[in-house]
């Protein structure tokens, strides 16, 4: 029975596994605010997948359920096996900056990095491919991403959107964006000559990106088939020989609105056309699949990521030094997906959890000194001890710790003949499994490969637990 508990624990906790699709609607507090976002795994998710991650921003006093609605990306993230999280703005508008006069301390950047994190943890998302798109305001958005954090996007699509004039003055990004950006030339909201001084013309926009990428200064211009009779054309520019083969893509919706190019005009005409000529899911995925953050920004991610039972409710995980990283990020996942995160630049940290009785996972990230963050696979924290149904756990002492054939148990003198010994690795398994123990209180771990082990004494309804390196 404590076998098959360990092998259910050690399956649901070390990989999500074969899940059926599902939207997780979450909240999270950052800056003292509540923030909510929606998180999508497509149909027979499993996270060995490793899969990319695409986050699609509402627009302005419209909320992230309205977005998933309207551009039915979720639908599309089944085929193409992509998670998407759909985060929503505090008052349902993002900062991206000064715009008709307001200006806002919301740290959205700050939020949307962390939820690339919590992907990272729960989900094992791909952050070498991590894509921004977003509606009206959400598109605003994805260019401040491009801006302040160009290392851990590997590629935005807005649509409908342009840039505010504090950001446009202010953005370095820390090298060439790749970015496909969708708008329609008789767009009522975000107009195709700009407002003054809020945002540029689009092709101001086009050009700000050009001269940013480095690529040539006039484009090759493509009409696009003209596949439906709505009354609108799309024409593409694409700018060629950007540095660090960046592409850049632009698409001009000829009497396109202020709508998502394929998707039902739920508007009915009010926003302008909706052209079905292109669907913004097909062209922007396509975009994205061979995108990902360049080698040359990526450090490596810890390894040799170990935990060390201190008490029922305490541990101290650890992890090999990165070579050029000066801080790591520690996140502890409970199994409810409440995650807490860490910062620290020693390569151990003590960790004590607030119930023992749930189960908890762990995982570090090297904060990469160009802002990319590399996370190592999640792994179990205390699966061992609460799989355990018991009301008394202990220490006991190991002797030699390190060891290489045999352990010695510093055992108690009162231990009946009904006693069971367990040895597990770092990802739970249980590896070695006995009933007797010889007089002189030694275990034969010869044949364990070589690293660190958990060991559980369990007799008289007490539980002994103590950990010990083989060499």
């Amino acid at each position: 029975m404590a076998m098959k508990k360990i092998i259910l624990l050690s399956l649901v906790f070390v990989y999500t596994a074969q899940i059926l699709s599902a939207q997780k609607y979450n909240q999270i507090r950052l800056q003292n605010k509540p923030r909510n976002y929606i998180v999508y795994l497509p149909k027979n998710f499993n996270a060995s997948e490793n899969l990319p991650l695409v986050i699609n921003m509402h627009g302005f006093l419209t909320t992230s359920q309205f977005q998933m609605d309207y551009s039915q990306f979720n639908k599309f993230a089944d085929s193409v096996r992509s998670i998407v999280i759909y985060p929503e703005g505090v008052d349902l508008r993002w900062n991206s900056g000064t715009f008709f006069f307001v200006s806002s301390d919301v740290d959205d950047v700050g939020f949307l990095s962390d939820l690339m994190d919590r992907a990272a943890v729960l989900y094992n998302a791909d952050m070498k491919k991590v894509f921004a798109t977003g509606y009206s305001a959400g598109g605003f958005m994805c260019y401040k991403l491009a801006c302040d954090l160009t290392n851990r996007v590997a590629a935005i699509a807005p649509n409908v959107a342009s840039m505010v004039f504090d950001n446009l003055n202010s953005c370095v990004p820390a090298r060439p964006v790749n970015m496909a950006a969708f708008n329609g030339l008789s767009d009522p909201v975000t107009t195709y000559n700009g407002i003054p001084l809020n945002f540029p013309s689009i092709d101001s926009v086009k050009h700000f990106w050009q001269i940013k990428n480095n690529c040539n200064v006039l484009p090759m211009v493509d009409t696009l088939p003209d596949i439906r009779n709505d009354g609108t054309r799309v024409v593409r520019y694409t700018y060629q020989n950007c540095d660090d083969n960046a592409e850049q893509v632009f698409y001009k919706v000829i009497n396109g609105g202020h709508v998502w190019p394929g998707a039902n005009d739920i508007f009915f005409g009010v926003l302008g056309k909706t052209t079905q000529d292109i669907s913004m899911n097909s062209v922007a995925w396509n975009f994205f699949k061979t995108k990902e953050v360049p080698a040359n920004v990526r450090c490596d991610a810890p390894s040799n990521l170990q935990a060390t039972v201190i008490t029922n409710d305490s541990f101290v995980v650890s992890w090999s030094p990165v070579v050029g990283v000066a801080k790591y990020k520690i996140a502890i996942a409970d199994d409810s997906d409440r995650v807490t995160f860490y910062e620290t630049s020693n390569t151990s940290l003590g960790i004590k959890i607030n119930n023992s009785t749930r189960l908890y996972r762990w995982n570090v990230a090297s904060l990469c000194a160009s802002g990319y963050h590399n996370w190592n696979s999640t792994k179990n924290l205390n699966n061992i001890i609460t799989s355990v149904k018991t009301n008394s756990i202990q220490t006991i002492t190991i002797y030699p710790n390190p060891a290489k054939d045999y352990i010695l148990l510093d055992l108690p003198k009162n231990r009946s003949s009904n006693l069971s010994v367990s040895i597990f690795n770092l990802l739970g398994e249980e590896v070695l499994k006995t009933n007797t123990i010889p007089e002189n209180n030694s275990i034969d771990i010869s044949q364990l490969p070589v690293g660190m082990y958990h060991l559980l004494f369990s007799s008289n309804n007490n539980n002994f637990i103590s950990s010990f390196i083989k060499d």
